[in-house]
């Protein structure tokens, strides 16, 4: 795709960053959807652990399914390893 202005050509996203853009997309969605879900004053304990156990399986599950991606992996044990600090 060439654009008018030349020098924003080197900035265009390639297929392969969109998908690389749509995996981590897809995988913080959740925390999105979890997130919303918690907020506010109608936040209880009730809701919120469950919502933290949802994430630590996401999490668990990301690392499988992208254990063979070298930009996701990396990502994802960096997440983890700031979950099993707190």
């Amino acid at each position: 795709m060439i654009t008018e202005n030349k020098g924003l050509n080197k900035d265009l996203l390639t297929s392969s960053d969109w998908r690389t853009l749509t995996k981590i997309r897809d995988f913080l969605q959740g925390f999105y959807n979890t997130t919303k879900a918690t907020e506010g004053r109608k936040a209880t304990l009730d809701k919120v652990l469950p919502s933290l156990d949802f994430m630590v399986i996401k999490f668990e599950q990301a690392i499988k399914t992208y254990a063979d991606d070298l930009f996701m992996s990396k990502y994802l044990q960096a997440g983890w390893s700031k979950i099993l600090k707190y």
